[in-house]
């Protein structure tokens, strides 16, 4: 995980931004997961995400370098609608 995304309008955190692919950084892509896929495993401190690593190569990303505008308030309904149809 690079960074939690608030979401200040409804007061909480409302995304995990994932790093994967890549080499030693080179090359990663950024993925906007919500915290509810997400869950915390208290003993060992860590956020686990299950899931099989196709589906997070099929799931929209980002490069690190160009972000979406997320003054834009419809800029996360793609990756909403990708994570719903694909639970």
């Amino acid at each position: 995980i690079e960074d939690i995304m608030v979401d200040w309008h409804q007061d909480r955190m409302a995304y995990a931004i994932l790093s994967f692919g890549g080499l030693l950084g080179l090359g990663d892509k950024w993925f906007i997961l919500p915290l509810d896929l997400l869950s915390l495993n208290t003993a060992e401190q860590h956020f686990v995400f299950a899931a099989e690593p196709e589906r997070l190569q099929d799931a929209p990303g980002f490069d690190a370098n160009d972000l979406p505008d997320t003054a834009d308030s419809t800029w996360d309904e793609t990756i909403r609608e990708y994570w719903e149809q694909n639970q």
